[in-house]
C-alpha cells in the first residue's frame, strides 16, 4: 500500500501552512491538506497540482462553519468546490452526518475520520448509508498531538512497510516542533487561540528547539520512507475506483 501525509489546517496562520508546504516540496512528496478557512495560502494550494485540498468541517455546536450540518456542508462546497475528501474536525462524526454528506456533497467520496493509531493491515472500507453510492473510508495511522500523549513515543519515524499508513499533522504543531502538548497549551493561552493571525514572533517563545518533535519527525519520515512511497488521499481513491470498474 502507500503512505499519505495529511495536514489538518485548523485555522493555522499562512506562514505555518507554507512551512509545511516547503517541507513537502523539499522532499518532493505530495500531500493532502484539509482546509478550514479562506486564506491566501489556500488559494495557492488550490492551484498547485502537487497537493490535494480536502475539507475539515467542524460539525460541533458553535462552529464558525455553520449552525447545522447542511450549513457546514454548504460552506465547504463554496470554499473548496472540487474537494473529494474530508476529515471531520475533532473527528466528530455520526451516521446522520455521513448520510448528509452523501446526499448534499456528491463530490465528496472519501472520508479520513477514523483513527486507529499504530494498527496493522489498515484497508479502506465502503460505507453505504441511504445513498446509491458509498463513502470510502480510509482509516489513518498516526497523529502528532496523540503521539505527544503516547508513553515512550520517541519521535523517530517508523520503518518502511507495505501497509497503508496515513499520517496526520497540524501546521501549528509543526511550527512549534511540538513534542508535548505543554508548548501548544502555552501558545494557546498567550494568543487566546487566535492562531490564524499569530506571527512567527508570537510562536518563537514556545518553539521546542534542539530536540526531536513534530517538525523533525515530518522531515525524517519523508527521508526514511522515500518520496516514491507517498501519495494523496485523492490518488488512493482513484486507485480504488479504477479497481472497482468492470472489465470488458
Amino acid at each position: 500500500m502507500s503512505n499519505v501525509l495529511t495536514f489538518d489546517i485548523d485555522w493555522a496562520p499562512d506562514w505555518a501552512i507554507d512551512d509545511c508546504i516547503d517541507i513537502c516540496r523539499a522532499g518532493n512528496v505530495p500531500a493532502t491538506f484539509f482546509a478550514t478557512h479562506r486564506s491566501t495560502t489556500l488559494g495557492r494550494l488550490l492551484q498547485d497540482p502537487s497537493f490535494e485540498v480536502g475539507i475539515h468541517p467542524n460539525f460541533l455546536p458553535g462552529s464558525s462553519h455553520g449552525s447545522s450540518s447542511s450549513e457546514v456542508l454548504s460552506f465547504f462546497r463554496e470554499l473548496v468546490p472540487g474537494a473529494v475528501s474530508m476529515r471531520t474536525h475533532a473527528l466528530h462524526q455520526s451516521t446522520r452526518i455521513f448520510s448528509e454528506v452523501l446526499e448534499q456533497s456528491p463530490r465528496i467520496r472519501a472520508d479520513v475520520s477514523l483513527f486507529l493509531p499504530g494498527h496493522p493491515n489498515l484497508k479502506p472500507t465502503l460505507l453505504f448509508i441511504g445513498a446509491q453510492r458509498p463513502l470510502i473510508r480510509f482509516p489513518y495511522w498516526w497523529e502528532d498531538d496523540v503521539a505527544s500523549y503516547t508513553p515512550d513515543w520517541d519521535w523517530r519515524p517508523p520503518s518502511p512497510s507495505s501497509d497503508l499508513r496515513i499520517f496526520d499533522f497540524h501546521p501549528v504543531h509543526v511550527a512549534l516542533n511540538m513534542r508535548s502538548m505543554t508548548a501548544y497549551q502555552r501558545l494557546k493561552a498567550a494568543t487566546g487561540g487566535a492562531f490564524s493571525t499569530a506571527t512567527r514572533d508570537d510562536f518563537k517563545p514556545f518553539v521546542e528547539r534542539n530536540l526531536p518533535g513534530t517538525a523533525t519527525f515530518l522531515k525524517e519520515l519523508i527521508e526514511r520512507l522515500g518520496a516514491d512511497s507517498f501519495t494523496t488521499v485523492r490518488d488512493l481513491l482513484s486507485g480504488i475506483e479504477e479497481s472497482e470498474r468492470p472489465v470488458g
